[in-house]
């Protein structure tokens, strides 16, 4: 597994609707585009270049914890966030030998 969570913020000195500004917020529809060269980090995944056979890609979101009155405030204020867990289908592809 990749990546990591939002573990930067100290809750007892900021209001959910003053964190939220510094979140990358997608409204529903909406997808993130990643400026990195993915097919770098393929490969660096699988250790070099994949070689012939069938792959499988996906990804997984797990939302961070929020509080029930912070959800109440989110709600109130008609913000969209995450509530639970979300994955992506999965991405297959074959390559075949050269």
């Amino acid at each position: 597994m990749l990546g990591g969570g939002i573990a930067d913020y100290d809750f007892t000195k900021t209001t959910i609707l003053e964190r939220i500004k510094k979140w990358k917020r997608l409204t529903p529809g909406h997808a993130l585009i990643f400026k990195e060269n993915i097919a770098a980090e393929t490969n660096a995944m699988l250790r070099g270049q994949p070689g012939a056979g069938s792959y499988e890609f996906s990804a997984a979101y797990e939302a961070p914890y929020i509080s029930e009155n912070d959800q109440r405030l989110l709600t109130a204020a008609k913000v969209h966030f995450p509530r639970g867990r979300m994955e992506t289908s999965a991405l297959k592809f074959t390559k075949t030998a050269r």
